[in-house]
């Protein structure tokens, strides 16, 4: 049994999409060889909305001497937009790489992506 029935949890994803204002560009790595290899193609498959927000770690981590919290970026988008591990999101002009899609869940309100940003 279920806590939640599919209307209520419809209704929960309801809530939560609105407030995803935020652009995202969803890119796909093709590999395109060449003489000199192998390149990456990274092409732009569509633009959705969703949520960016940093999320600290329980953990305290000493660089150089210094003790700093990590943050980790996440970014949440509607339950079925296609989005993989891997993929790339153009968000404001910066890069950022999927480093975790929790796709495989099976009680979300959302989709949450965890991001690491490229340059």
């Amino acid at each position: 049994m279920s806590l939640l029935s599919d209307s209520e949890i419809g209704a929960l994803r309801s809530v939560a999409e609105s407030a995803m204002s935020t652009a995202a560009t969803i890119m796909k790595r093709s590999i395109e060889q060449t003489d000199d290899g192998d390149r990456d193609i990274w092409t732009a498959t569509t633009t959705v909305y969703g949520m960016l927000y940093s999320e600290p770690q329980p953990l305290i981590n000493v660089i150089s001497g210094v003790m700093g919290i990590v943050d980790v970026l996440k970014f949440r988008l509607p339950v079925g937009t296609a989005v993989t591990s891997g993929d790339h999101l153009l968000i404001a002009g910066l890069t950022y790489t999927v480093e975790d899609a929790d796709e495989d869940s099976t009680y979300l309100p959302w989709l949450r992506l965890s991001l690491r940003r490229i340059g």
